[in-house]
C-alpha cells in the first residue's frame, strides 16, 4: 500500500445512516426516529448504549432541503436548540437529548425541516494491512418545524410507460412534507409499499416506477386514481396511464 493510500485509511471514515431504522449499529439505538415539533415546543430523543463498552457520542444539526431532483441537501444551522452537544454514554446506559426551535423562532408557513445527527466516535480498527482506522457512525433524525394546520398535498403526472409499469413523478404542493408509504389503485393493479426514497418535502417532486398488473389494462380509458398513503393518511390522485403501459411485452 503506498503512503497516500496509507494516509487516507488511516483517517476518518464517516458511514451516514440517514433513514429511519431502531439500531444506529450493533452499539446503539435512537427513539423516536423522527420528531415533529408542530406541537410540542421541545421533545427528546433516547439514546441507549447496547454496548458493554461506553460509547463517546457527537449532537450537530443541519439543514434539510431537496433539490430539483429531490436530492438530499444538507448545511449546518444553528436554528435548532439541542442539549446536550457531546457526551459519554455508559455500558447499557440511556441519555435524552432534549431538541427545540430557537428560542424566540417564529413558527414558518412552509415546514421548515432539519437532521439532528448523533455521531458515535467508534475506537480505532485495524486495517488489512495494518493501518488504524476510526469509523465514524452518524444517525440523523428528521426534525420537522411547522404550524399546527400545516399540511402535505400532493399533485401526480405518468410522465412514461413500459409494458406493466407506469413512472409517475408526484409533487408536494403542500407546505408540510408527506412521507410515501404505499401507492395503490382503484381500480385495483398497482400496490407499491417499497421506496428507496420516502419523504417529499414541500415543493419537491420525484418520480416513482409502479408495477400495473394486466388486469387493470382492461380497463376502458384507462384512468386511474392513486390511493397515496402519506403518514397515516389517505391522498387521492387520479392519473392516465399511458398506452406504451398496456401494450404488450
Amino acid at each position: 500500500m503506498n503512503k497516500k493510500t496509507a494516509a487516507a485509511m488511516a483517517g476518518i471514515i464517516g458511514i451516514l445512516i440517514s433513514w429511519a431504522t431502531p439500531s444506529m449499529a450493533a452499539n446503539m439505538s435512537v427513539t423516536p426516529l423522527r420528531l415533529d415539533l408542530a406541537e410540542n415546543k421541545s421533545a427528546v430523543v433516547t439514546i441507549s448504549n447496547d454496548s458493554d463498552q461506553a460509547l463517546d457520542l457527537a449532537v450537530n444539526a443541519m439543514t434539510w432541503t431537496q433539490d430539483d431532483a429531490a436530492a438530499d441537501q444538507h448545511e449546518k444551522t444553528d436554528a435548532l436548540a439541542f442539549y446536550p452537544a457531546a457526551f459519554s454514554l455508559a455500558p447499557h446506559a440511556k441519555r435524552s437529548i432534549r431538541v427545540s426551535a430557537k428560542p424566540g423562532a417564529a413558527r414558518p408557513a412552509v415546514e421548515a425541516a432539519y437532521r439532528l445527527y448523533i455521531t458515535e466516535l467508534a475506537p480505532a480498527q485495524r486495517a488489512e494491512h495494518g493501518e488504524a482506522i476510526q469509523l465514524e457512525v452518524r444517525f440523523g433524525v428528521p426534525v420537522f418545524i411547522r404550524q399546527g394546520k400545516a399540511a402535505p398535498a400532493l399533485s401526480a403526472v405518468a410522465v412514461t410507460g413500459s409494458p406493466g409499469t407506469v413512472d409517475v413523478k408526484l409533487k408536494n404542493t403542500g407546505n408540510a412534507h408527506a412521507r410515501i408509504e404505499a401507492i395503490r389503485s382503484k381500480p385495483e393493479g398497482i400496490n407499491e409499499n417499497k421506496f428507496q426514497q420516502w419523504y417529499l418535502l414541500p415543493a419537491a417532486e420525484r418520480s416513482y416506477r409502479l408495477q400495473v398488473t394486466p388486469a387493470l389494462c382492461q380497463e376502458s380509458d384507462l384512468k386511474v386514481v392513486l390511493q397515496i398513503r402519506a403518514d397515516s393518511r389517505v391522498i387521492p390522485v387520479s392519473i392516465a396511464l399511458p398506452a406504451e403501459t398496456c401494450s404488450a411485452k
